[in-house]
């Protein structure tokens, strides 16, 4: 175990930094492929004198899109293959559990998570929406199309998990905010009673109802932007689910 453990940690921490310098790549590709795009719409640069420039970003993406998916599964396997060797670490040690081993391997397996988890939202759907047309393209190895499609599976399914606990958070928070602005609401009809009973003067009047008013457009603001991701969220993850589904049902076919 002692002579194996050094060999994990050794993996697990080159497989991390190349997974990180992957991601990071594919970042800064989908920056210049957004300022390409920019540059197209703004008429600074022609379709058709852009086109080799976007094959050759998408021959490199399609590349970094690979070697990401398989440094991902690499990852998930050697936090299986950690927890494995943590557990009879554990049985080797005995009832107290205390061993440096097993404090190694729970060190490398939150260290797993983190770089697992490291990825915002909208750049895992970047990528599982780029990875999702490059397994549609009729150039694509068919020979390896199965592990692809598994590989991207295994991705989408953890954005699913991921987005769960986020949508929850932010349907809580929706909650809150749509209460807060009722409760404007009532104290502008409870202002302007007060008003027309003569407690407040009209420069009082004014100067309270701008500030509700203020506070209650800028809820809104916020409440129409969480809608907004909510259900645009909703629809990418409805349609990259869908597209591995449409393939599956063609193969079987």
């Amino acid at each position: 175990m002692d002579r194996g453990t050094p060999s994990i940690s050794d993996m697990v921490l080159s497989t991390i930094r190349e997974f990180n310098e992957t991601f990071n790549m594919l970042r800064d590709m989908r920056i210049k492929l957004e300022k390409l795009n920019q540059l197209i719409s703004s008429g600074e640069v022609s379709p058709q004198t852009a086109e080799s420039i976007r094959r050759d970003y998408m021959s490199q993406l399609i590349g970094l899109l690979d070697k990401f998916f398989k440094l991902r599964a690499e990852l998930e396997d050697l936090r299986v293959r950690c927890i494995v060797e943590m557990e009879r670490a554990k049985v080797d040690a005995g009832a107290t559990g205390s061993s440096d081993i097993i404090s190694r391997l729970e060190e490398l397996t939150i260290r797993i998570d983190d770089a697992l988890e490291s990825l915002d939202m909208d750049s895992r759907l970047f990528i599982a929406s780029q990875y999702a047309q490059y397994l549609k393209s009729p150039g694509i190895n068919q020979n390896a199309l199965r592990e692809k499609k598994l590989m991207y599976r295994r991705f989408v399914d953890s954005i699913i998990e991921s987005w769960l606990v986020d949508k929850a958070d932010l349907e809580s928070e929706l909650s809150d905010l749509e209460r807060d602005a009722n409760n404007i609401r009532e104290q502008l009809k409870e202002l302007w009673v007060r008003f027309m009973v003569g407690e407040y003067d009209r420069s009082e009047y004014d100067a309270k109802r701008s500030r509700l008013e203020e506070d209650l457009s800028s809820i809104n603001t916020r409440i129409t932007d969480l809608r907004d991701k909510l259900d645009t969220i909703d629809e990418r993850i409805i349609e990259l689910t869908s597209v591995i589904g449409a393939e599956e049902v063609e193969e079987a076919g």
